[in-house]
């Protein structure tokens, strides 16, 4: 699956600079995100990347980027930024998806726009390395209803992720969130990460 991902002329122009004393061919970026504002850049070797690293080659530069990571880049924009005080790379996340025009649910509601930046910018890239997806649908007395695609829409695992994982995290930083509830309809999933044995 190819990424979206933007990269600004001076970023791609302090690649290079970066890169000036390397063969081009078997050295690139490599970019590492673990969270919305925990990322690092460093150069390494194409040779010592993991199966599952994925190598985008952009206006000359080789960007390798690893499963986890891939989910947070989706979408974002690559720059490089200089001030008086630093300089440095910054990754700008795609935007938090908008509420459908045709839901119930009130964009302007501080506890649904809680909700939507985290499952954009935290929650969506976590369960990207495995092709799901999380979308809210309702509040309801205190129980935010998820509707569950891609790779977790029939996923046997589904209940740990959402439970254990997605649920935790609404709850702590949504404290008006009791429980989180899956409104998917899972035998519809087409593509499930873990199918049911």
């Amino acid at each position: 699956m190819e990424l979206d991902i933007k990269v600004s002329q001076q970023a791609v122009d302090k690649m290079k600079f970066y890169l000036q004393d390397k063969d081009v061919t078997e050295w690139g970026v490599r970019i590492v995100v673990r969270m919305r504002d925990d990322y690092a850049f460093s150069l390494a070797e194409l040779s010592k990347n993991q199966d599952s690293d994925r190598v985008i080659e952009h206006d000359g530069v080789n960007l390798i980027i690893d499963e986890i990571s891939a989910g947070y880049l989706e979408g974002a924009t690559i720059d490089f930024v200089e001030s008086d005080l630093s300089s440095g790379f910054k990754i700008e996340p795609k935007p938090a998806t908008p509420i459908a025009a045709n839901s119930d649910l009130d964009p302007n509601d501080p506890v649904v726009k809680k909700i939507v930046e985290l499952l954009s910018n935290e929650i969506n890239p976590g369960i990207a390395a495995h092709g799901g997806t999380a979308k809210l649908v309702a509040i309801k007395d205190g129980v935010a209803y998820l509707q569950m695609g891609g790779g977790c829409q029939g996923c046997a695992q589904v209940d740990v992720t959402l439970k254990q994982g997605i649920e935790n995290r609404i709850k702590e930083v949504v404290p008006e969130i009791i429980a989180v509830a899956d409104a998917t309809d899972h035998d519809a999933g087409a593509n499930p990460y873990y199918a049911a044995q």
